[in-house]
């Protein structure tokens, strides 16, 4: 009985130190709620662009598949890469999407490291993204910013890519074979815009190597052709060139080589973030128990009740 008063009597002696001071607790929370709100509106909205993507697929392709089974050994031998499963191009796709060499590439076309980069919020009015002119000026498309710590002033392909992969977001469904591709930016034209980017460049690039490696391919099997008299071996020679060929015929008819969109990229007309009541919620959380643990702490350690 005496531990369950002695707990009433610290519960009230608690709020009757709390409340005479309510006009303290009241001005830090007030002060936090302010500064929540403003850090909240400060904040530019984000626009969030996504795709879905299959593996594009054909009766050619999946005949390669099993030849790759049949002729692997012999193709490896001749350094000749034969299609290889679902799975592994799922996982092949995603690391592509997500390489500098890759980046490399994106950044070849115009305006993308500005708008990665500098890019600080959309004016809807005019359609236009606006620039931190700190770091990057329009109007002369020079770089002023100042050299940030181990950088150069204008960005270089690594410091762009750490951009590009904190707004790009790439994975498999584990349920399914499809691809979904995310891209976030300031500016919604610009995020849609980048992403049709990504995916045609995706299969442009991959269909160019193909091509490259088919060519090569090609010119090798054909003089092995030329210097083989058996006849097993030459059918087996044969086959893969007819895979090669497949390889190129596909590569030159289809426009998406490697994948193509279930989902095409589109303009998002509503922000995918910042939320703003969240963060003023929690400014104005932080900003209560602050308080009260400032004035628990006056009173309790320095003696000094606030009346």
């Amino acid at each position: 009985m005496n531990e369950i008063e002695t707990s009433d009597i610290d519960v009230k002696e608690i709020i009757r130190i709390l409340w005479s001071s309510k006009y303290l607790i009241s001005s830090i929370v007030f002060v936090f709620s302010v500064l929540s709100v403003l850090y909240a509106l400060s904040i530019p909205n984000i626009y969030t662009s996504s795709s879905i993507l299959q593996l594009s697929d054909s009766d050619e392709s999946s005949g390669m598949s099993g030849l790759a089974n049949q002729y692997g050994g012999l193709a490896s031998l001749a350094g000749i890469s034969l299609p290889s499963s679902k799975g592994n191009k799922s996982e092949y796709i995603i690391e592509t999407v997500k390489s500098r060499d890759f980046i490399e590439h994106l950044l070849e076309f115009e305006g993308i490291t500005e708008n990665l980069i500098a890019a600080k919020s959309y004016d809807r009015a005019t359609k236009t993204i606006v620039y931190d002119k700190e770091i990057f000026n329009p109007e002369t498309s020079e770089w002023i910013r100042e050299v940030p710590s181990g950088r150069s002033k204008i960005p270089t392909n690594v410091e762009v890519q750490d951009t590009y992969l904190k707004y790009l977001s790439v994975y498999q469904n584990e349920m399914s074979s499809f691809i979904k591709i995310n891209f976030s930016h300031v500016s919604p034209v610009f995020a849609k815009e980048f992403l049709d980017l990504v995916i045609s460049q995706l299969n442009e690039v991959t269909k160019i190597k193909d091509l490259n490696d088919s060519s090569l391919a090609l010119e090798y099997l054909q003089k092995e052709l030329m210097n083989t008299q058996p006849i097993e071996t030459r059918q087996s020679i044969n086959k893969l060139i007819e895979t090669q060929l497949q390889t190129q015929t596909f590569a030159n008819v289809r426009k998406d080589y490697l994948v193509s969109p279930i989902e095409t990229p589109h303009i998002p007309e509503i922000k995918s973030s910042p939320r703003r009541s969240f963060i003023c919620i929690i400014g104005f959380l932080i900003g209560t128990f602050l308080s009260i643990f400032f004035v628990l702490v006056r009173h309790y350690f320095f003696n000094k009740d606030l009346k």
